[in-house]
């Protein structure tokens, strides 16, 4: 798994909460003593991997199974296409956990560095993790993994020193956001679209296209907030914040918007799109949403600033093996998860939160979008083993 080494993964603070092992031939009780990959000299225990694997998978299918089936017509999550070169998501998360691994190790080795240790709250808080834990997930999950409490704690120390890793290089970055990097003005608006008016909208004598438009304008240019009248017109107001400087939008609303003052009110048409504006320039340099992109940028060049010392170490890192018995492990081909319930629940509460669960549906999410999401929680779970 050579491109591993330059993988850059998300970490995330300590979260733990929220059979029979499928695949190697290897007997769960020499998981402890079987190499599944190494580290230069450190050999990395099949117990270890396996309990990130299971941990991720377990906690992935609570929040995913049902929707992957119900929406997207798969029976076994796994098993559907990750946007990741053509691997399932099964196999993608396997990456994963072998990639958090390895960030782990390479980590720790320059704690020093960063002067870097975990401190007696760090160690209370990873108590109170696996307590969590044990709380949290079912007394099935032993079936998939059934490592005891002194070896969960010893590898999420291994993982809450590294994040503490990632924190203290992120920090050290010297960075700050430009005014143009962050200044933010703040419209609000309705959109009307232009159709062709309809049967009932005629007889009914609705307004549409422009003459909707200019009803909402003369309202609002007349010192009427938009929820003063929104619902006698029918119409909806959308709040957005933008770059003061952004020479790359070129959408009508923005390059309209930009120039308006604090309390300006306008109304124009955009043929491209085929609908009416009315806008009231609500902020033309808003405090809160500047400094809130001022957060977002300095979070990024820190992040920036981690991705390229984190590649670097990457290459002068000891050598990363994955050993074939990791192959041999599979995630798939049936449902691990198994919800938690509580004495003081009844069957019948039960099978209403599953329900209520279950049938909650996802917005007008693709399953492009889906998979791309389920990827970036698996990122950050496979990591927060590493917490």
């Amino acid at each position: 798994m050579k491109k591993l080494r330059g993988t850059v993964t998300a970490l995330l603070a300590i979260v733990l909460g929220a059979g029979i092992l499928a695949g190697c031939g290897t007997k769960a009780a020499d998981y402890p003593t079987t190499v599944a990959a190494t580290y230069g000299s450190e050999n990395i225990y099949l117990d270890e991997a396996n309990f990130m694997l299971r941990y991720t998978q377990w906690a992935q299918e609570g929040y995913y199974w049902d929707m992957y089936e119900q929406y997207f017509g798969y029976t076994d999550m796994w098993k559907a296409p990750s946007q990741n070169d053509g691997q399932t998501m099964g196999q993608y998360l396997k990456e994963m956990i072998m990639a958090q691994i390895l960030q782990t190790r390479i980590l720790a080795d320059h704690a020093e560095e960063y002067n870097v240790t975990l401190t007696d709250a760090d160690k209370e808080t990873i108590a109170q993790a696996v307590t969590a834990f044990r709380e949290g997930f079912a007394e099935e999950f032993k079936n998939y993994s059934d490592a005891d409490d002194a070896k969960i704690t010893e590898w999420l120390e291994k993982n809450a020193l590294a994040v503490k890793v990632w924190d203290a290089v992120k920090m050290s970055a010297d960075v700050s956001a430009t005014e143009e990097e962050s200044q933010m003005f703040t419209l609000e608006y309705v959109k009307v679209s232009a159709h062709e008016a309809t049967e009932e909208e005629i007889e009914a004598g609705t307004l549409f296209n422009e003459d909707l438009a200019n009803a909402v304008y003369e309202r609002l240019n007349g010192g009427e907030e938009f929820s003063a009248f929104s619902a006698e017109l029918g119409v909806t107001s959308q709040t957005s914040s933008y770059l003061k400087v952004d020479p790359e939008n070129t959408a009508l609303l923005y390059t309209n918007g930009v120039v308006m003052k604090t309390g300006e009110t306008q109304m124009f048409q955009d043929v491209e799109n085929d609908c009416w504006y009315v806008v009231k320039c609500t902020s033309d340099l808003d405090a809160e949403a500047t400094a809130t992109k001022v957060k977002e940028v300095i979070d990024k060049k820190r992040e920036e600033h981690f991705n390229a010392i984190y590649i670097m170490w990457t290459e002068s890192a000891p050598a990363f093996e994955v050993k074939s018995c990791w192959d041999d492990i599979t995630v798939g081909g049936g449902k691990i998860y198994v919800a938690v319930t509580t004495e003081a629940a009844t069957e019948a509460e039960t099978t209403e939160g599953t329900e209520a669960e279950t049938t909650e549906e996802p917005t007008e999410a693709t399953e492009a979008e889906t998979t791309e999401a389920t990827e970036a929680e698996t990122t950050e779970e496979t990591s927060a083993s590493n917490e």
